[in-house]
C-alpha cells in the first residue's frame, strides 16, 4: 500500500472515529476489521509452509503441519492460563518481531534483519499503547503486570520509544537508507491515528492496513510464482476455510472461558485469543521471510513502476522505491 493510500486511510479513520466514538459501533467496526481483514491474512499459513517443501508445491493440506499448528496454539492457551504475565510479555516480544518482519519485507534482504525487525515492531507497539494509558490500565495491567511495573514503564515510555525509533533509523541507515523516509512516515501516520482514537480502534486500523494488507500482497505474489493465475480471488478462496475455523475457534474459546472462571473483560479475552492464533502464524511467516521468499524478495520489491504488470507494480509494495537490491 502506497504512502498516499495510507494517508487517506488515516484521514478516513479519524473521520469515522469522530462519528462512532463512545458508541457500540466503535467496537463493532474494530472487531469486524480484525475478523474480516486481519485474521484471514494468516489463514494461508498451510500453503506458505508447503511452498518450501519440494514435494508439496501444489494444492493440498499437510495434516502433520496442521496438527503441529493446533498443538502450538493449545500449548500457548494453557500457558496463558497458567502464567498470564509471562505469556503477555512473550506475546509483546513475538508481536514486535512479527510486525517488524512484515513491515520491512518490501525492502528485500537486510543485514541485521532480526534487530531491525525488533526495533521496527517495538516502535509501532509503543506508539499504539503509550497514548492509551487509561485503557491499558483497565484492560491489561490488572491481569498481566503489576501497577508499579506499569508505572515505571510509563515514566520511561517516551524515552524507550525514542530509543526504539532511533535504533530503527540507525540500522536502516547502515543497511538500506533509502527506506528510512517511508518508515518514519509510517510511524507518524500510525501515531496520529493512535493519539486521536482509542486503543482497540487504532490497533485494528494498524493491524489491517499496515500489517495484514502488505502481508497478504506478499503471500499472493509468492504463491503466484508457483501457481499460474493465482490472484486475490484465489487467495480469498484458499483463506476462507481457515478463516472460518479461526472465527469459530475464537468464539468457542470466549464461550468456554465462562466455564473456566476467567473474569477478564471481553477486550482482554479477545486480545488473548488473537495472541493464541498469532504464535504459530508468526513462526510460519518468519520461516517464510527467511527462506525461499528471501531469495525472491528483491524481484518482488524493486521491479516495475507503480501500476505496471510486473510483481512490484501490481502489488504496490516497494514499487514506490526505485532502488537496486543490496
Amino acid at each position: 500500500m502506497t504512502i498516499l493510500a495510507k494517508l487517506l486511510v488515516m484521514l478516513f479513520s479519524l473521520l469515522l472515529f469522530m462519528i462512532v466514538e463512545g458508541t457500540i459501533a466503535e467496537y463493532v467496526i474494530a472487531f469486524t476489521m480484525i475478523a474480516l481483514f486481519g485474521i484471514p491474512h494468516g489463514a494461508t499459513d498451510h500453503t506458505l509452509y508447503s511452498l518450501e517443501e519440494p514435494q508439496n508445491k501444489s494444492k493440498g493440506l499437510n495434516w502433520k503441519f496442521l496438527g503441529i499448528y493446533i498443538v502450538v496454539m493449545a500449548a500457548y492457551a494453557v500457558l496463558w492460563y497458567v502464567s498470564p504475565s509471562f505469556s503477555f510479555i512473550a506475546f509483546l516480544l513475538m508481536s514486535a518481531f512479527h510486525f517488524g518482519e512484515a513491515q520491512l519485507a518490501y525492502a528485500g534482504k537486510l543485514k541485521m534483519i532480526n534487530w531491525t525487525a525488533v526495533f521496527s515492531g517495538l516502535s509501532f507497539l509503543m506508539i499504539l499503547f503509550l497514548p492509551h494509558s487509561d485503557e491499558v490500565s483497565t484492560h491489561i495491567v490488572p491481569y498481566f503486570v503489576s501497577e508499579s511495573a506499569y508505572q515505571q514503564f510509563l515514566d520511561l515510555g517516551v524515552y524507550l520509544t525514542g530509543v526504539c525509533i532511533l535504533g530503527l533509523v540507525l540500522l536502516l541507515f547502515l543497511t538500506r537508507k533509502q527506506v528510512i523516509t517511508k518508515e518514519v512516515i509510517d510511524l507518524i501516520l500510525v501515531f496520529v491515528i493512535s493519539y486521536n482514537t482509542s486503543l482497540l480502534f487504532s490497533f485494528a486500523v494498524f493491524f489491517v492496513f499496515w500489517h495484514s494488507w502488505d502481508a497478504t500482497s506478499i503471500q499472493i505474489f509468492k504463491i503466484g510464482t508457483f501457481r499460474k493465475g493465482f490472484d486475490f480471488k484465489s487467495w480469498m478462496k484458499e483463506a476462507a476455510p481457515f478463516s472460518l475455523i479461526s472465527w469459530f475457534g475464537i468464539a468457542l474459546l470466549l464461550w468456554l472461558s465462562t466455564y473456566w472462571s476467567i473474569s477478564w473483560p471481553l477486550i482482554t479475552l479477545f486480545f488473548v485469543m488473537v495472541s493464541i492464533i498469532t504464535l504459530p502464524h508468526a513462526i510460519v511467516m518468519s520461516r517464510f521471510y527467511s527462506t525461499d521468499y528471501a531469495t525472491n524478495s528483491d524481484s518482488f520489491s524493486f521491479s516495475g513502476p507503480v501500476g505496471s504488470e510486473t510483481p512490484g507494480g501490481r502489488s504496490k509494495i516497494g514499487s514506490e522505491l526505485n532502488m537496486p537490491p543490496s
